[in-house]
């Protein structure tokens, strides 16, 4: 039986090459990605920021040149707190080279994997972020099509939107990674999101529920879901906001 296709939407560009043994990929960086992801960003920093009367001026709409900083410097952070990924080989105004992991992605890893192995690694990463939360940063894009498992270890692939972090861009760590679980099975879904929550330390939240909400709206998109991994992200959605 043939699995039900699913949506593409490109993002930003990206090449893999091989040269002297080492695998390698070009990533050069598109400014629709942001528009889309940035402009549902801004309009949930406002809605939280009107309910809550604080008007901080945190918008965030990184130019090309800072995505860029934001992989070099995110790097160096993550690399300081013992967290891999990636080395760069060279970058200019519009592109990066990275060293090309040969692992699988958590998306695909969470697809296929047993339920307790999938905890064990949700749980891992719920304290990783948790750490990177604790030392003053925030990834904002923390889907779980980001990171890469290779020998049990965890790889954060895309750092571009890697920032100095406030509350709300914390939040949206923890909102993109739950939302981005959303596409599983039902059982594997609540064992990931429990798991992850259970490595950072705390539950969720119901302002946090209702961002998840607003994120599902646009992003099965970008998570190239199937008609089968929307109909598990209804569902599961459902069952969050019931369970809440």
């Amino acid at each position: 039986m043939v699995a039900p296709k699913a949506i593409q939407w490109q993002t930003n560009k990206i090449k893999f090459e091989e040269k002297d043994g080492k695998k390698f990929v070009i990533k050069s960086f598109s400014t629709v990605k942001p528009a889309l992801i940035f402009a549902l960003y801004n309009i949930a920093y406002f809605l939280n920021s009107t309910s809550k009367l604080a008007l901080k001026n945190e918008y965030y709409f990184p130019s090309v040149k800072k995505r860029i900083e934001n992989e070099i410097r995110g790097r160096k952070v993550l690399s300081y707190l013992g967290f891999k990924t990636p080395r760069i080989y060279w970058y200019d105004e519009k592109s990066i080279c990275m060293e090309s992991v040969d692992g699988e992605k958590l998306s695909d890893f969470y697809r296929t994997k047993e339920i307790k192995i999938t905890e064990e690694i949700s749980k891992r990463i719920g304290w990783r972020v948790r750490k990177i939360h604790d030392s003053g940063f925030a990834l904002i894009d923390c889907r779980n099509e980001n990171y890469v498992i290779k020998n049990n270890e965890i790889y954060n692939l895309d750092l571009e939107f890697f920032t100095k972090a406030s509350e709300f861009q914390k939040m949206c760590d923890i909102v993109t990674y739950d939302a981005s679980a959303l596409n599983l099975k039902p059982e594997k879904c609540k064992a990931v999101i429990k798991a992850f929550h259970d490595g950072y330390g705390k539950n969720l939240t119901r302002d946090e529920i209702i961002y998840i909400m607003l994120f599902s709206l646009i992003f099965p998109f970008s998570l190239k879901e199937n008609f089968i991994e929307l109909a598990n992200r209804n569902f599961n959605l459902y069952m969050l906001v019931k369970d809440f």
